[in-house]
């Protein structure tokens, strides 16, 4: 993120959750339930790092630079001992509200591809396609079917 332009801030913020995503080992549901869910520490863990080094570029490009007031109310900085602490704390809440922000934005079928998931066309879970073993993926193939792993063992199909 460093010297990011505002423009890219957004898809710089974007990247950002989605590497998060990618190393959660986290399924599609539990990453879209509200507030993120479990992947909601990360981004607070993620925010608090970002702060540290990049809150110039944060607070510079974000548009939420006014979210600590959101979250803390007027008296929020009143026990910043120095600027430096000032500018953390603004740039946490902000980066911290934007990574919310563009998780809100995605749906179901964004995080299961940047999951590398896909969704069961029977019973619309989400799966890892890895999980599935070689001779099955073959098949899958040919008949031009996405099935989860439960769905294929259990013979469902719609279609039938």
């Amino acid at each position: 993120m460093s010297n990011t332009p505002t423009g890219d801030y957004r898809e710089g913020v974007e990247e950002h959750l989605h590497s998060l995503i990618r190393e959660s080992g986290l399924s599609v549901t539990d990453i879209v339930l509200p507030y993120g869910g479990a992947l909601n520490e990360r981004i607070h863990e993620a925010a608090d790092s970002a702060c540290n080094s990049e809150w110039d570029v944060i607070v510079a490009s974000s548009p939420n630079e006014d979210a600590i007031f959101a979250h803390q109310g007027g008296g929020a900085l009143q026990d910043c001992g120095s600027m430096q602490d000032v500018k953390t704390r603004v740039a946490y809440y902000a980066y911290s509200q934007d990574l919310h922000d563009a998780l809100g934005r995605m749906g179901d079928s964004d995080v299961g591809e940047v999951l590398g998931h896909d969704c069961c066309e029977d019973c619309g879970d989400f799966y890892d396609p890895e999980d599935h073993p070689t001779e099955a993926k073959a098949l899958l193939a040919l008949a031009h079917k996405e099935q989860c792993p439960e769905c294929l063992e259990s013979g469902e199909d719609e279609d039938d």
